[in-house]
């Protein structure tokens, strides 16, 4: 049959506590004495009830799937400390959907997706309690929140040309939301009290969330593949561009802050033998920030990231691997434009006549220059921060490989594993524009 029509329905039940308590000193300097005005404990249940229709329809060039769901949602909060009061709304939408692909011919495809959602607030954002986690930006709750819309579209194009090994891809994607959570920030001129015992110095922000609308984001992004015959390798290139609005009340006044990225990068990978093989690329991404009210945000930053990766199975028993990594940041705040080598490599050998022993030593971070640096963009800042990262070590790895799991007729397993070195994890410190 080409055409269907389904019924669904999904219920669906959350629940959530959070019991924050602060305290502070007592006659005795012991901290048992609980500050009521920065406590609270709250209860929520977010209880779902969806249902709908949808149509499909499906023959050898095109489907397509057509639906609603109707979705009524209950959010029950309850705070029990230091006030008793209740938070109760309910929430009724019409969730729409369509997806439509058509096939142009075996190997070449556009898909197009529409859908909808929604997102109940969460309990830190309801939590109507003063957060002095950061001396310097106090955030509260608000439990007069409601649920946010969101609506997404993605657009598909894929071709593979099979006869030359060539592929191409382009998507792009965008989603805007109603009754987004935001924050409302207010910038204090003077030294605000916040708490008994905790005073607000000049320049510090309050931030409490609220419902706004005007949040955007888009993305695009294409990529192209083909080989190389001449050094049994295959090159990818890829584009993208990305963009988001994010609206903020600050001093009473609504922000937009816009964020534009484009981001590019090529990757080699070789497909010489099963012996030997390698890896170079290169990614590159340029951000631009800019603000309605809040200018004194606006900046450009760019960073950038080379590697190479490089795989040796010597005569089915010497194993080598080696990794290297260059990252460079620049536009970030004075401290944090740094370039660092992040250089990985290890070494083994298999024994046993079916190679199934495995020791091998590793060497991470061999020029002691590991570091993690991020960005992070809101409406009222810029924050630049830096995370203690694992730093140079060495590994001596012994390896058993059970091959014979499936009884005695089962085949052993071909080995040409090169097992790559891992990258180091990271693990702070920020600085704020």
């Amino acid at each position: 049959e080409k055409a269907q029509v389904m019924a669904n329905y999904a219920p669906s039940i959350s629940n959530s506590e959070s019991d924050r308590q602060t305290k502070t000193l007592d006659g005795n300097g012991e901290y048992t004495v609980i500050a009521t005005d920065l406590s609270n404990k709250f209860n929520n249940t977010y209880n779902t009830q969806r249902g709908g229709l949808s149509y499909r329809y499906n023959d050898q060039k095109v489907m397509v799937n057509l639906g609603a769901n109707y979705q009524q949602a209950i959010l029950d909060g309850q705070s029990e400390f230091p006030q008793v009061y209740s938070v109760n709304k309910t929430f009724s939408n019409i969730l729409p959907s369509a997806m439509i692909n058509y096939k142009f011919s075996r190997t070449q495809n556009l898909r197009f997706m529409y859908r909808t959602n929604t997102n109940a607030p969460s309990i830190s954002q309801l939590q109507n309690v003063p957060d002095i986690t950061d001396p310097l930006l106090v955030r509260t709750g608000n439990p007069e929140l409601s649920q946010d819309y969101t609506h997404t579209l993605m657009l598909r194009y894929g071709n593979t040309n099979t006869a030359k090994s060539t592929n191409f891809f382009a998507m792009a994607f965008a989603s805007f939301v109603q009754d987004y959570i935001a924050n409302a920030s207010f910038i204090v001129r003077e030294p605000t009290p916040i708490a008994e015992g905790f005073v607000l110095p000049a320049g510090g922000q309050i931030s409490r969330p609220v419902n706004l609308d005007g949040y955007w984001s888009a993305r695009t992004f294409l990529t192209y593949g083909l080989p190389v015959k001449t050094i049994k390798s295959n090159v990818n290139m890829n584009l993208g561009f990305n963009y988001n609005s994010i609206p903020g009340i600050i001093n009473d006044i609504k922000n937009m802050a816009n964020n534009y990225t484009v981001n590019g990068g090529i990757v080699l990978s070789s497909n010489i033998s099963e012996a030997v093989d390698f890896t170079l690329s290169y990614s590159g991404y340029y951000n631009v920030v800019r603000n309605t009210i809040q200018t004194q945000a606006d900046n450009n930053y760019y960073n950038h990231n080379t590697s190479a990766r490089f795989n040796w199975l010597h005569k089915q028993r010497v194993v080598f691997n080696t990794t290297l990594n260059h990252t460079q940041y620049s536009g970030l705040s004075a401290g944090f434009n740094q370039s660092f080598l992040l250089w990985n490599a290890s070494v083994g050998y298999k024994f046993l006549t079916d190679r199934s022993l495995d020791i091998r030593v590793s060497a991470y971070d061999i020029l002691n220059q590991n570091r993690a640096i991020s960005r992070t963009v809101t409406e009222t800042y810029i924050e630049d921060s830096y995370t203690n990262v694992l730093r140079q070590y060495f590994m001596l790895n012994l390896t058993y490989t059970l091959r014979r799991f499936g009884g005695a007729g089962a085949p052993a397993a071909n080995d040409n594993s090169r097992d790559e070195v891992m990258p180091v994890s990271p693990g702070g410190g920020r600085r704020r524009q």
